[in-house]
């Protein structure tokens, strides 16, 4: 053993502990870059919600974030009457239930989650193309790009 410490390297164990604080660093960025990115589907459904009663009671307003299937249904659920009205809020509840879902397997890091979700929103991004709702598209595009952003985080944990 020398007298002079900084000639002799660094023990094996204390490496291993040096090293540690920035693979610990790297592991809460992705954690918090995938829960970030997947609470997008919670902050999708909670709006679809508020935009389903929105419709239902005949309010011209509704969150860009939210589902335009949430819009299509609530108004031909208003224009139809009260059969369609109960099938109408059954269909919103499963699909709000679905992007609430996919949320929560999303932030846990789940890529099928996060695969089936975008899916599912890029369908509901063409529909909105067909009412020809140009400010929604281009949000749902934001909103499926910070989703992707989220898979991609996914991938790169998994690797």
């Amino acid at each position: 053993m020398s007298l002079n410490p900084q000639l002799q390297p660094p023990e094996p164990h204390l490496q291993a502990v040096e090293s540690q604080p920035e693979d610990n660093l790297a592991a809460q960025d992705i954690l918090h870059a995938i829960q970030s990115q997947g609470s997008w589907f919670f902050w999708i459904a909670g709006l679809s919600v508020v935009n389903s009663i929105g419709s239902l009671l005949h309010l011209d307003m509704a969150f860009v974030v939210g589902l335009g299937f949430s819009l299509i249904l609530g108004s031909l659920a208003a224009e139809l009457g009260e059969a369609w009205s109960a099938i109408a809020i059954t269909l919103n509840l499963a699909i709000i239930g679905f992007f609430a879902a996919m949320g929560y397997f999303a932030i846990q890091g789940g890529r099928w989650a996060f695969m089936l979700g975008i899916l599912i929103y890029a369908l509901d991004a063409i529909a909105l193309v067909l009412l020809q709702d140009w400010f929604m598209v281009a949000f749902h595009g934001y909103v499926l790009f910070q989703l992707g952003a989220g898979l991609a985080v996914c991938f790169k944990q998994n690797q």
